[in-house]
């Protein structure tokens, strides 16, 4: 479950930047500041540190293919960039 809640926590920071990639920059940061400040793994707590550390590695997930989908450039687009440049 804390998985879930993670992918829907990270999904709604994403949601509420305007959902474009210009917001990649900051997104990491203001993700793992949410889940510090509302889902912390060090309460002593072992069954609330388990399920908060799945929280943080569902919002993980989300964070990565956000990041894969707005910095993973193709060979070609660094190509044309440089060219671009060139010129």
């Amino acid at each position: 479950m804390g998985v879930y809640l993670g992918h829907d926590v990270a999904e709604a920071i994403w949601q509420s930047g305007g959902s474009a990639c210009t917001q990649i920059w900051g997104y990491e940061k203001e993700v793992n500041e949410y889940l510090d400040e509302n889902y912390p793994v060090n309460t002593g707590n072992w069954k609330t540190d388990a399920c908060h550390s799945g929280i943080q590695k569902g919002a993980e997930q989300v964070v990565d293919q956000y990041e894969n989908q707005c910095l993973d450039d193709t060979p070609e687009e660094c190509n044309d960039l440089g060219q671009a440049a060139a010129q």
